[in-house]
């Protein structure tokens, strides 16, 4: 069934399952045994449950992310994940589809959710970034540091979003909670090899304050039919 802004609001004995198809990344906060203590609620890894197998490491063993109710929170210093071995299924890429569920618990400096880098150059691609005032951007930046961002400006605290960035080159779509925010026709931003990845911050700073519920990628750009499902699923696992 659709709500009145096209959104898919699941029955309560439906069984929803998540489109697995394409799908190179998959995070889930309510995934327990994907969750690798260094002392508990302190986390050491969290594991990628996609088909690729992947794990994320924290940056610091003294300021880990630690482990909250169905999602992983973030403190705003310090505490972030990386994993400098992102793998060549997310390499080549000529069209995408990434996919967070967050809150967002201060305001103050852009946050980064996550950034991906190229290897030897210093410029990134902020997948999910947040502005110092509110609002959640996705940036797509090519290997010569050229930029082009879609975003909304409007976020409250400590309410869960629910954000769709599909990248169908050469067009980018920002969608809120099923909501179309904006769409632009970029230039020539694509990325040949991905190497570092960061998950609560740019590598050491622009910290993220909030918690992580879930995040996916898609090697693809899905289709209307394909986000509403991702989106009836991630409502339905995570009550949005």
């Amino acid at each position: 069934m659709l709500n009145n802004i096209g959104f898919f609001t699941p029955h309560s004995t439906q069984a929803l399952e998540l489109p697995t198809t394409n799908l190179v990344l998959r995070l889930d906060g309510k995934q327990e045994d994907s969750i690798t203590y260094a002392a508990s609620p302190d986390i050491d890894k969290w594991a990628d449950i996609s088909s690729y197998g992947r794990e994320v490491k924290a940056l610091y063993s003294y300021a880990a992310p630690t482990r909250v109710t169905d999602g992983v929170s973030f403190s705003g210093s310090s505490q972030a994940f990386t994993n400098s071995v992102v793998g060549t299924e997310r390499d080549n890429i000529t069209a995408a589809t990434w996919v967070c569920v967050y809150e967002r618990a201060a305001f103050g400096g852009n946050q980064i959710i996550y950034e991906v880098s190229y290897p030897n150059v210093s410029t990134v691609l902020s997948v999910f970034k947040l502005n110092s005032g509110g609002g959640i951007r996705c940036v797509l930046r090519n290997s010569t540091g050229n930029s082009q961002s879609v975003q909304s400006t409007t976020e409250n605290l400590n309410q869960k979003y629910l954000v769709v960035a599909i990248w169908d080159r050469p067009n980018l779509k920002l969608y809120i909670d099923g909501a179309l925010i904006g769409e632009i026709t970029t230039a020539d931003m694509v990325p040949t090899t991905l190497d570092l990845e960061s998950i609560g911050s740019s590598g050491n700073g622009s910290w993220f304050n909030g918690i992580l519920y879930s995040l996916l990628q898609y090697n693809e750009a899905v289709d209307d039919t394909k986000r509403l499902e991702i989106e009836a699923y991630l409502t339905d696992r995570f009550g949005l």
